[in-house]
């Protein structure tokens, strides 16, 4: 059996052997703009200390630090992708090319920041946008006993000794998916009742931070009728510094930036004044994803692992959401059709 690709080491594949599954989990995972932060407050008085005898030694430096990036350049990824949707090259079994594109539209959404281990869920704020195309920023009421109402002082506690941190705000949506705003007006939409969204950074908040992105196909070049094209994904993206993916993808690309920085300033003597640093990036790949109407051929190549990596994925969407205990609509709709081989 074919070893199951990760969420990180699907993103180091050489393109040209990528399937049409891992091309569409390319070409939406967002990159973003990174900073280097003290790792902890104890890292940052040790470095601030040291300074001065250990002024030349960059590496001593970095040691202590990571990387974090701003929420608000996070959805600033997704804003060309909102306006004209994003290109995911499609191989048709018999061997014919297209270009398929995908509009993202925000389709839940987790935010918990480095406070408290237990959740005080009365003093949480959320939204949903329903079915009425009303918005309400009321907290939602459920009467499963798998998702607790948000009015009651019940304390949920997702772990018995990871931070979990505290809820400051979420969101689900539940309008018709081509009846939603594109995924940067949504959010723009939401910054007045929930500031953190734009003023928040990957550092503040704990690695139960997340989001659901729902990708619904627009158009292709050239047109087609294959019926497989007409399927949806949902990926899902830890917003935490503290994300074991993340973290995994920091240092390759902050290790190729610092090189391009030396050699830059080495060629800058006198005159004129350099740049301190040059713009570190990263990607923010995909945690879990879930799947409509994804099948057959065109998604699941034959002699590949397509479909064991969408089913671990689901799988991991599906244990993710349930350790949070959250009514995920677009979730919820995507299972009732499952993964087709």
């Amino acid at each position: 059996m074919m070893k199951l690709t990760t969420e990180w080491e699907w993103r180091l594949l050489p393109r040209y052997n990528f399937t049409n599954l891992q091309y569409a989990m390319d070409a939406t995972t967002p990159t973003v703009p990174i900073t280097l932060i003290p790792k902890s407050p104890l890292a940052k008085s040790s470095t601030v200390e040291s300074s001065g005898e250990n002024a030349g030694s960059e590496s001593g430096t970095m040691s202590h630090m990571e990387g974090c990036f701003k929420l608000s350049d996070f959805w600033d990824s997704y804003d060309q992708w909102s306006a004209c949707g994003v290109g995911v090259p499609i191989r048709l079994p018999n061997g014919d090319c297209l270009m398929q594109y995908y509009w993202p539209s925000l389709s839940a959404l987790q935010l918990f920041t480095r406070r408290k281990i237990r959740i005080p869920m009365m003093k949480a704020r959320s939204a949903t946008k329903s079915e009425s195309n009303a918005f309400t920023g009321e907290k939602i009421k459920s009467s499963s006993d798998n998702h607790p109402s948000l009015e009651t002082d019940e304390i949920i506690i997702l772990g018995n000794t990871e931070e979990v941190g505290e809820l400051c705000c979420q969101y689900n949506d539940i309008v018709n998916p081509y009846g939603r705003p594109p995924l940067t007006e949504r959010v723009r939409s939401l910054i007045e009742r929930y500031p953190e969204l734009v003023t928040l950074k990957s550092s503040d908040l704990t690695s139960h931070s997340w989001v659901a992105v729902a990708w619904y196909p627009v158009y292709r070049v050239p047109i087609s009728t294959v019926k497989e094209l007409n399927a949806s994904f949902m990926t899902f993206h830890k917003l935490s510094s503290a994300s074991p993916c993340t973290k995994r993808m920091l240092p390759v690309v902050e290790t190729e930036n610092i090189k391009r920085e030396k050699m830059q300033l080495a060629g800058k003597k006198a005159g004129g004044e350099a740049k301190s640093r040059l713009p570190h990036t990263a990607v923010i790949p995909p945690f879990a994803m879930s799947t409509y109407r994804m099948s057959g051929e065109v998604w699941f190549s034959p002699g590949t692992d397509d479909l064991q990596m969408a089913i671990y994925y689901q799988q991991t969407a599906w244990r993710w959401i349930k350790q949070h205990k959250f009514k995920h609509h677009d979730f919820n709709f995507f299972m009732s059709r499952g993964i087709r081989s």
